[in-house]
């Protein structure tokens, strides 16, 4: 397998970034941009198609926040709810994704795709050739199948936001359309949590005290949403093209995406089972023999301590609520910073892989 070679910026500011350039960039961070350009896209017209733009970060129907918005949206009109998602081969090879992530990401896809089916809700897989073309992509989709509100989650990376203010100036310029971008990946709003001066938190441990005493005084913070119901089963004959799409195949990745060879991929796939139920059987385990010892053992990995679902987490395969609400069933309804010590502990690794980083960005 060769090497990937990153292809160069078209910008020279990209390829040779400065102190000025960061100053300039701080002044409107992408995050402020997109929501100044979201605050414009009001849905207060008629339901048509909905659509839900499934992304990296949120490969599960379970507790998805964008989804359900969707779903509940296509129930006011009389059209459907499809799903998409945007394959972007160029985006895999710069940002570096490594050929287990982009399996575990296609083998999530296919399992989502057959479980919407049974659902009359078909997922297209949208491809863009180019990096630039993606939010071009996406709204001729939006276009040619008729789509009034579109749903999607966010992501707090800088080139994520930056396509999605893309496409949501774009949706300005159209009437009858709508582009609605939820905060899932985190418990509390990324930013909602300040020092007691009314600024950023910087330091994880006066953040993570924040978070706790937020989560204990708000118990629906973790409030779970329901799996979409679905479409009438007339769909799969309106929407057969897209029924039939499928999900991006070996010939479809870059060779620098690709294992190399058969046996790679059966024991990276056997270490990482895909789909939201084999996550959750994952975290099942885990609580019943593993969070007993945790905070004591967590830094042996000899012991092999840990839970193993960061890959479930990094893709939005199982959620970190549905997770959270599991781990305080398990502590017997207490708070996590009360009762089981390994509780304690985990949920605090919790916080610092899934929760705060995101927080940061922002």
């Amino acid at each position: 397998m060769s090497k990937h070679a990153r292809s160069p910026s078209s910008d020279d500011v990209l390829r040779h970034p400065t102190t000025k350039r960061a100053k300039e960039i701080d002044k409107s961070p992408p995050m402020t941009l997109l929501e100044e350009a979201l605050a414009t896209n009001k849905g207060d017209h008629k339901p048509r198609n909905v659509l839900h733009w499934f992304r990296a970060k949120d490969l599960r129907l379970e507790d998805n926040r964008a989804l359900h918005a969707a779903a509940q949206k296509a129930k006011e009109g009389k059209g459907y709810l499809l799903a998409m998602y945007l394959h972007s081969p160029k985006d895999l090879e710069w940002h570096g994704t490594s050929p287990a992530r982009t399996d575990f990401i296609m083998e999530n896809l296919r399992i989502m795709k057959d479980q919407l089916q049974k659902r009359h809700i078909p997922l297209a897989i949208v491809t863009a050739a180019e990096r630039g073309e993606k939010a071009a992509n996406v709204m001729e989709f939006v276009k040619e199948h008729d789509i009034s509100h579109m749903y999607a989650n966010i992501e707090y990376e800088v080139d994520e936001l930056r396509r999605d203010i893309k496409v949501a100036k774009l949706v300005q310029a159209e009437k009858d359309l709508s582009f609605e971008a939820l905060h899932d990946q985190t418990v509390i709003v990324p930013g909602e949590l300040k020092t007691g001066a009314g600024g950023p938190m910087k330091v994880f441990t006066p953040y993570h005290k924040s978070w706790l005493a937020e989560t204990k005084s708000d118990p629906s913070l973790l409030d779970t949403v329901p799996v979409p119901e679905g479409n009438d089963k007339k769909a799969a004959t309106e929407f057969k093209q897209l029924f039939d799409t499928k999900v991006p195949g070996l010939a479809d990745l870059p060779e620098s995406k690709q294992f190399e060879s058969d046996k790679e991929r059966e024991n990276i796939r056997n270490l990482w089972p895909a789909g939201n139920e084999a996550g959750m059987k994952r975290l099942g385990d885990f609580l019943q023999n593993k969070i007993g010892t945790y905070a004591e053992d967590r830094s042996n990995p000899a012991l092999d301590p840990g839970s193993r679902l960061s890959a479930y987490f990094s893709t939005g395969v199982v959620s970190v609520r549905e997770v959270l609400k599991k781990t305080k069933e398990f502590n017997k309804n207490k708070h996590f910073d009360v009762g089981d010590a390994g509780v304690a502990s985990w949920v605090r690794e919790i916080g610092q892989s899934t929760q705060c980083p995101m927080h940061i960005l922002y």
